[in-house]
């Protein structure tokens, strides 16, 4: 006769064991941590569990080794438990996680739910002013600053050195720095001066820094 074992703690299934007769003939032996009713039938993030007390199977979900986000502060961790989220917890697929990880800004936190909220205007507007701040911190040097605006068609010694030179401010933010950061706003100055967008500002520092290429840049 088929006995059906479950875990000592989580009272899980674990398969099935063939009892032995009972030597006083009073039927079979039954196993510790078994029973001989049978377990159901299970697919997918299920498992069978006993219940001691009712002397029955359930069926509940099993999501350990999976991940969990814990909603108050947008944690995650291995699901080391059968049956429901904790309080304050829910479960997500490895595949989520793994979005979350490459892209942190997709996902938030609505009405207790951890929701991909990618395409939305939220999130649109959330990735365009994380994408200006990094911009905003891009160096370069004075020199490959120059040389990038002379690819605009700008004269350095003709146009860019007599306006910087027209402006006391200007000149000694100019002479006294080593190299450029994007958020310096001696740049957008030069550039309303001469015309330059403050996107050709931001793709110079991009093309300067490898990020796009001469014909991106010059094209911009």
């Amino acid at each position: 006769m088929l006995a059906y074992k479950y875990d000592k703690d989580t009272k899980e299934y674990l398969g099935t064991q063939n009892a032995q007769i009972d030597p006083l003939g009073k039927g079979y032996l039954l196993p510790a941590n078994a029973t001989f009713i049978k377990a159901p039938d299970y697919e997918g993030e299920n498992i069978p569990v006993f219940d001691v007390e009712q002397e029955k199977w359930g069926i509940e979900t099993d999501h350990r080794k999976h991940y969990q986000v814990k909603l108050d502060d947008v944690t995650f961790s291995i699901v080391n438990y059968i049956g429901d989220a904790q309080e304050g917890y829910q479960f997500i697929t490895d595949e989520v996680y793994e979005e979350y990880q490459a892209d942190d800004d997709r996902f938030e936190v609505i009405d207790g739910v951890f929701t991909d909220i990618i395409g939305t205007p939220e999130y649109i507007e959330k990735k365009r002013k994380k994408e200006k701040e990094r911009v905003s911190h891009l160096k370069c040097t004075k020199r490959v600053f120059v040389l990038m605006l002379e690819q605009l068609g700008l004269d350095y010694f003709e146009q860019i050195e007599p306006m910087i030179n027209a402006n006391r401010q200007a000149k000694l933010e100019w002479e006294l720095c080593v190299e450029l950061e994007r958020s310096n706003p001696l740049l957008d100055s030069i550039g309303g001066e001469l015309g330059i967008t403050s996107k050709q500002l931001d793709d110079l520092f991009k093309y300067a820094n490898g990020e796009i290429t001469q014909e991106e840049f010059r094209g911009a």
